[in-house]
């Protein structure tokens, strides 16, 4: 079946170090697929395996790197390969890229803006911690942004003024990416 990002696939079809984007309202939040059904992810929350609460539960910073069920993880949300970076930077072999991840396995650091769960997945296929979502914002909303949190630190932000929820999510998905759907059932 087609779909607005790419063609649904099968769990079956997923590869070992696959990036997978599950799609929450508006954000995404990643893992990195290690086989058996199975992902490494990095969660605020660990007691959120479903990553929902990654951008409001953590105020200290600490995170948790842990084994989930694709399934688990996914919930109701609509869940993709993502590997488009692919098209920019090279990716580590399969089997180091699940076993960079691995390695990560227990406490980790976490920051929304500065390491989320898409720097991990990022840094795990290519070496390098990227999070588009982070980026897209940034570029387009984030200059103000950026700069106060240079001069003030996170609670420079809290003095601009609010951008609208729509606006964030045009900037965080626009429909460019070649993605997979991937079929849970």
């Amino acid at each position: 079946m087609a779909f607005l990002f790419g063609t649904e696939i099968s769990i079956s079809d997923l590869e070992e170090g696959d990036l997978i984007e599950f799609y929450r309202s508006i954000y995404c939040h990643w893992a990195v697929y290690i086989g058996n059904g199975n992902v490494i992810h990095l969660l605020s929350n660990p007691n959120d395996i479903t990553g929902k609460s990654n951008n409001k539960d953590n105020k200290g910073g600490g995170g948790n790197v842990q084994i989930d069920d694709i399934r688990s993880v996914a919930g109701d949300s609509k869940t993709y390969r993502h590997n488009d970076l692919d098209k920019q930077m090279t990716p580590f072999s399969k089997t180091e890229i699940v076993r960079r991840a691995r390695m990560k396995v227990g406490k980790h650091k976490y920051g929304l803006i500065t390491y989320n769960c898409e720097h991990f997945a990022t840094e795990c296929r290519y070496g390098e911690a990227r999070s588009l979502q982070v980026e897209k914002y940034l570029y387009r909303f984030g200059k103000p942004v950026y700069r106060e949190i240079q001069q003030k630190g996170l609670s420079g932000i809290l003095t601009l003024p609010a951008i609208p929820a729509k606006q964030i999510y045009y900037t965080m998905f626009d429909n460019s990416c070649n993605r997979a759907l991937v079929k849970l059932n």
